[in-house]
């Protein structure tokens, strides 16, 4: 072989190696892109899929860059069959209803249908077999209120003397006071039970109701409502004393027997603002 042929030889085998160098890497390559293909393909499904389509090869698990199994889908095979995939059952959370207290009262709103849908197509007139119900809560506003109580006076029409008679008031228990029983209610719960104080209060009913209210008044009459409250409660003791006397007697026991002390009488406080 001449100079020539012997470059042009060792030129090609240099070139063979190359190729095949090149063709090695070419498919580690493909090999590793078909990999972070699968791992991405994983990690969209398990990160936006739905839990009915995640799944898991127990068969032949391979981990990944983050530790987690190819889920790797597999063609079930013959009878036209193979677009069929197993899918493991899941749990799914019930929807939570509102559900209103049976205590709370009800209004029946009946919506009627009209005279074209209650025609049949035979041309009978069809009835009413069932209602479909919906339950919506409904708030209704305070109304304010005056109640002019007319208390009758009656006089003998011969006009005799001391015969002129009057309706006896009706109880109250604050006989003197201009504010009824349930406004005083929901000054006693608005302060003791939302605690909301008087001021509060006094804005509202000015800006609601037009009511020129003070929050010392209100403080008095809480007061005063109070004070004939405890006065009912201790009437309410005395009864109960006389009915169940064992039941007080024990709970003067349990009172009595704290390190030998005999039991105070409580008293009570109350500071408004």
């Amino acid at each position: 072989m001449t100079k020539t042929e012997k470059a042009l030889y060792q030129q090609v085998q240099q070139l063979t190696k190359e190729r095949d160098a090149l063709v090695a890497k070419c498919e580690q390559l493909t090999q590793a892109h078909a990999l972070l293909m699968a791992q991405v393909k994983q990690l969209l499904r398990e990160r936006f899929g739905r839990k009915s389509e995640r799944f898991e090869d127990a068969d032949s698990p391979q981990q990944l860059l983050f530790g987690a199994p190819i889920a790797q889908e597999q063609d079930l095979p013959g009878d036209g069959q193979s677009n069929i995939v197993n899918i493991n059952a899941y749990r799914r959370r019930r929807k939570r209803t509102l559900r209103f207290p049976g205590s709370l009262p009800r209004r029946d709103i009946i919506i009627r249908l009209s005279e074209q849908a209650l025609r049949c197509r035979c041309g009978c007139e069809k009835t009413i077999i069932n209602h479909a119900c919906h339950e919506r809560l409904h708030y209704q506003p305070p109304v304010y209120e005056i109640i002019v109580e007319k208390r009758e006076i009656a006089a003998c029409p011969k006009g005799c003397v001391g015969q002129v008679v009057s309706a006896p008031r009706p109880p109250h228990i604050l006989p003197k006071s201009k504010l009824g029983e349930s406004l005083l209610a929901h000054l006693i719960v608005s302060k003791l039970d939302d605690r909301q104080p008087f001021y509060h209060l006094e804005r509202q009913l000015h800006n609601r109701a037009g009511i020129s209210l003070s929050r010392q008044t209100m403080a008095r009459a809480t007061i005063e409502c109070c004070t004939s409250s405890l006065l009912i409660f201790e009437q309410n003791q005395a009864i109960r004393l006389k009915r169940y006397p064992e039941t007080l007697a024990c709970e003067g026991l349990e009172n009595t027997g704290r390190g030998g002390q005999t039991p105070r009488p409580c008293s009570v406080s109350l500071s408004f603002s």
